[in-house]
Parts: structure tokens; sequence; C-alpha cells
């Protein structure tokens, strides 16, 4: 028989739906005070994860600058519509892979997205202590991905299981 995955003395109460705003429970705008903080492993795990990187004017000036091109340029070949049509995201490749990602680095690291600088840690310090872990695995499995959240599942749980 395996071991079981337990939050060792953590509670585990409200489901993500009641915890976060918006369908199945998807982060919020707001970030949290990042009292869990994980360093990045560079695994561009979450660069190959389907989503959306949602974009701020700010953001769109600061990487349309970086790259040398006017706003508009950027616009047109870099974002779309955000899927609630309320803004941009970055465009994806057809694998769902980020347009900025080369191998396991980011081209435009320099200047990358708040959403981007946030993960996993925006996302751990919304939810652990919050969640069930398997609600979190079903709700947000690119965290599972990621090698610096696998390490501290590893050391807060004594146990980790990837996901394909």
């Amino acid at each position: 028989m395996g071991k079981k995955c337990a939050l060792r003395g953590r509670r585990a109460g409200l489901p993500v739906s009641q915890l976060l705003p918006g369908k199945r429970g998807r982060v919020s705008v707001t970030s949290p005070k990042m009292e869990i903080d994980l360093s990045c492993q560079r695994c561009a795990a979450c660069c190959r994860w389907p989503g959306e990187v949602r974009l701020t004017d700010s953001e769109v000036t600061n990487l349309a600058a970086f790259l040398g091109l006017s706003d508009k340029k950027f616009i047109e070949t870099h974002t779309r519509l955000r899927k609630d049509r309320r803004g941009l995201a970055l465009k994806a490749r057809e694998d769902h892979s980020c347009i900025f990602l080369e191998g396991n680095s980011c081209t435009v690291q320099a200047v990358k997205p708040q959403q981007c600088k946030e993960f996993p840690n925006r996302w751990v310090n919304l939810l652990w202590g919050q969640v069930p872990v398997e609600a979190m695995r079903r709700d947000y499995p690119m965290l599972f991905a990621c090698e610096a959240f696998r390490a501290f599942l590893k050391r807060e749980t004594g146990c980790v299981k990837r996901d394909p």
C-alpha cells in the first residue's frame, strides 16, 4: 500500500470555489502576502502549461520597449483578446507554451509579466492550508509540474506525486 499524503497539522477546510472567486476557483487579481517563498528552479513547467497570461497596459509597454517594438506592433503580433474579453493576454504556441520560451529560458525575463513573476508563490500562498491538496491537484495541476512546488510539497507532507 502506498504512502498517503496528508497536510501535517494544516487545516484543509474550504473548497477552492469558496476560497477564490471565479469559475472553478480561479485565482483572484489581488496578490496574497507571500509567507511561503519558493525559489524558481527554472524548470519552465509553468511556461508550458495551457493558460492565460494576462497583461496590464504597463506590461505591454515594458515588453514592447524591451523587444524594440511599438505598443501597437507588440499588441498585433504577441497578444490576443482575453477569454473574458476584458483585456489582453499573451499569445501561446500551438503546444500551449509561452511565445517567449526558448528551451527553459524566458527571452523576456527582465520584463516578464507580474503573473509570471509570482508563480508559483501566489498560488501556493492563496491555497496552502486553505484547500485540500487533492483539490489543488485537480484545479491547479500546473503547480504539481513545478519543481519548486514539488520540493515544498515533499518537505511539508513527506511525499509527492507528479502529474503527467
